[in-house]
């Protein structure tokens, strides 16, 4: 019963939107962004300078060409 609860668990995980993120083809970007501005010290950021710290390292990654949308 543990097998199907698991799975249930996990198939409703895939429909949420930040699963969707991270399986998606920048997901390693979004995990790398993640590791390095929050796992040393700061484990936590207010939630606008988190969105601009992101916004201006996804538009230099774009310009770089090493995402594309």
């Amino acid at each position: 019963m543990k097998v199907n609860k698991a799975i249930a668990t996990y198939n409703r995980m895939r429909k949420q939107p930040l699963w969707r993120l991270l399986v998606s083809a920048i997901g390693p970007v979004v995990i790398g962004l993640l590791q390095s501005h929050l796992y040393d010290n700061e484990r936590s950021l207010p939630a606008s300078i988190m969105h601009g710290l992101f916004s201006g390292l996804l538009q230099k990654l774009i310009v770089y060409k090493f995402i594309s949308f």
